[in-house]
């Protein structure tokens, strides 16, 4: 048998938070949420036994002796329809799921959102900037001239990177910077006014860029290794 809730304001925060990003992973949530570790998890799987949250297993292939296998890294979290109806979103819950197939994107976004508090999710910074849901930005670090983030997963869209290319050379936000996250360097992007960070060390590089923009140049293109 469930165990039963009664939903706080704080598990309200989480359902925004989550509804914000299209999910972020657990212990992100439990970073921004709560005091311990241990109670995060409990008020979670509540929370999710309850039918106000669902969650995502991201994996990350790993190769051991010679093998690959499947690693479990993280579990996003989003809302359902039960959740969103609880907090007044109007949005479709279907649109607040994360993409099964961009799960290493929803981890990493999760993550820097931990590092960069005042970080937007492409929702938030659609409202702000008044962006159309076709452009290609992934998150946003908010100001006067604004970070631009492009996170480039393992499983690329047909017309991903060409997307992407095209937004930053058409300068719609000429006091912005663009920054691509992924884990190889993408020939077509060496354009100007685009920097390449790899994705390994994107959880270094972008909070400090966030606070001080500390770059190299190289060619056409900022390089952060």
């Amino acid at each position: 048998m469930t165990k039963g809730i009664r939903i706080q304001p704080r598990d309200r925060e989480v359902i925004n938070d989550v509804i914000k990003f299209n999910g972020l992973p657990a212990s992100v949530i439990i970073s921004k949420h709560f005091r311990t570790e241990t109670y995060g998890y409990e008020r979670l799987k509540l929370l999710e036994n309850n039918g106000y949250l669902g969650n995502m297993y991201y994996y990350a292939l790993r190769k051991k002796d010679g093998k690959n296998f499947a690693q479990r890294i993280a579990a996003i979290y989003y809302a359902t329809g039960k959740g969103c109806k609880e907090v007044g979103c109007t949005i479709d819950y279907r649109y607040v799921v994360p993409n099964k197939d961009k799960l290493d994107v929803a981890n990493l976004v999760g993550n820097l959102y931990s590092k960069i508090p005042n970080l937007l999710s492409k929702r938030q910074a659609m409202d702000i900037y008044a962006l159309k849901n076709f452009m290609p930005v992934t998150c946003v670090v908010p100001g006067e001239k604004p970070i631009f983030i492009y996170i480039l997963g393992n499983k690329l869209g047909r017309k991903e990177v060409g997307s992407v290319k095209n937004f930053i050379e058409s300068n719609t936000f000429s006091g912005a910077t663009h920054y691509v996250v992924s884990r190889d360097f993408k020939e077509r992007l060496n354009i100007l006014n685009a920097n390449y960070i790899q994705w390994a060390t994107a959880l270094e590089y972008l909070p400090n860029i966030a606070k001080d923009k500390n770059e190299i140049t190289i060619g056409g293109a900022n390089l952060f290794i």
